[in-house]
């Protein structure tokens, strides 16, 4: 996985986030052992003449192109007043076609962990022997989240996230923490072992609707809508803007037990000119959960700005909208919700991950610690997974690129390898060059030719898919 900049040095005020909660990777038993590190600086000429480099900002031009046409505008246009007043089906109906991506992703299971795959035989260290169905090859799996969770009377069992009525309240079947959402009226999240929960304040009453995993909330406010998806450690909760009357900004109270509090999330490692923007659930020293900051975008998955700031026992997170005309409605806003400490505090040691920067013309003397590229590895304060980021206020070298990658053990080959819960954030983009600043893309580097195999997905910063535009991994 490989973040960087394909455009000569400029400076730029952004900050370009890409992260990374959970990957399974397949182990076949032979294969050439994996490559040996790269270098950390390169000196030489990034190579933009790639055809794939070509293609996709050919392909970035058209849809540039095709924004800013009279067809995209009549759409955006007819949008402000297109999906007032949605009842409940509707407003649902709605979500799922606008953003079926975010909301049909695949829910994590511990007994089937990929497509087409179930486990044979566990192993220790979230490890599996995997039984490929379509194929009918046997392989081992390692997974950064859990494929097992503590069971309530000793043992362990599969992760399992579906939701179950009890009490009044649906909770998960088995996940990495106790999860409970309120089964009433009300948006109500609640994390029993850690003692906090967080609801949706000053909100109409909206009775909960289970839907395939997913918990609907229709009409919370004016043209807005909340979606609550179990994650193994949390919950990610999505609000559904759908006009300039929807609100601006939404609270959200977080209920604490006594001697815990709210704050900025705090890290003894914090990347120069990146500090953590989550905030942190906390008593004293000890970190209880994470909020994370909500990344927001329209229809036609064009960034908003979007920021959430803590008051109090209340977080609110704000999302300007109503004076932007090139939006296109509904847009989505997605906060997420996690337990640290017993929770993903004891997960995500993701061996075998290593990061490392290449500094086409570059002198590292120059940054911070020689820090061009900002990156974390399952540090809550930023995201409980691997992190990349170009830190704000900083000058890009022309091809400079950043890259976390997974070494194979030795005399194995990766099988398959499915990435989850993939995220990423263009906080300010370069209006300068007419495109999106922030990129992601995901596949299999191949260590012999250094080409990214089949099957590659790459999306540029409006979530659009295509050819990866910076050439080989």
């Amino acid at each position: 996985m490989r973040m960087g900049m394909g455009w000569a040095g400029w400076t730029a005020a952004f900050a370009v986030t890409l992260s990374l909660a959970g990957t399974t990777i397949v182990f076949a038993d032979k294969g050439k052992p994996a490559k040996a590190d790269s270098v950390q600086k390169d000196t030489g000429t990034a190579d933009v003449s790639d055809p794939d480099f070509a293609e996709g900002m050919r392909a970035a031009r058209e849809r540039a192109e095709r924004l800013a046409g009279p067809r995209s505008r009549s759409r955006r246009e007819a949008s402000r007043t297109r999906h007032r007043g949605l009842d409940s089906r509707e407003a649902v109906a709605l979500a799922r076609a606008t953003f079926d991506l975010e909301l049909d992703n695949r829910i994590p299971d511990g007994t089937h962990p990929a497509p087409n795959m179930k486990v044979v035989k566990r192993l220790p260290g979230e490890r599996a022997i995997v039984e490929d169905t379509e194929r009918g090859e046997r392989v081992m799996l390692h997974s950064t989240l859990p494929l097992e969770v503590p069971e309530a009377g000793g043992g362990t069992e599969p992760l399992d996230l579906s939701l179950e009525r009890s009490g009044g309240a649906l909770v998960t079947a088995a996940s990495g923490v106790p999860l409970s959402i309120d089964d009433g009226d009300t948006l109500d999240v609640k994390f029993p072992d850690a003692g906090f929960a967080i609801q949706l304040a000053d909100s109409r009453r909206s009775a909960a609707e289970l839907r395939d995993g997913r918990v609907f909330f229709a009409n919370v406010h004016r043209d807005a809508d909340a979606v609550v998806v179990p994650k193994p450690f949390g919950a990610e909760i999505f609000i559904q803007v759908r006009s300039p009357e929807s609100p601006e900004s939404y609270r959200f109270d977080v209920d604490l037990p006594p001697g815990v509090g709210l704050r900025r999330a705090t890290t003894d490692d914090p990347i120069p000119n990146d500090p953590p923007r989550a905030l942190e659930i906390h008593r004293g020293k000890e970190k209880l959960g994470f909020i994370y900051p909500p990344v927001a975008y329209d229809a036609d998955r064009q960034p908003i700005e979007s920021t959430m700031k803590a008051e109090g026992d209340e977080i609110v997170i704000a999302v300007p909208h109503r004076e932007n005309e090139d939006l296109r409605y509904p847009l989505l806003v997605d906060p997420e919700v996690i337990q640290w400490g017993r929770g993903a505090g004891n997960y995500g040691d993701w061996p075998n991950w290593n990061w490392f920067q290449v500094l086409y013309g570059g002198d590292s003397a120059f940054y911070p610690n020689g820090r061009y590229f900002g990156s974390a590895r399952n540090n809550p304060a930023y995201y409980y997974g691997l992190y990349h980021s170009l830190p704000t206020h900083s000058s890009f070298y022309n091809g400079a690129y950043a890259e976390w990658y997974f070494r194979a053990p030795a005399n194995t080959y990766v099988y398959r390898a499915i990435f989850g819960d993939q995220g990423h954030s263009a906080f300010w983009c370069a209006p300068a060059i007419g495109r999106g600043c922030s990129r992601w893309f995901h596949g299999i580097s191949n260590w012999d030719n250094t080409s990214w195999q089949s099957p590659v997905t790459y999306r540029n910063s409006s979530g659009q898919p295509g050819p990866n535009p910076f050439g080989p991994a």
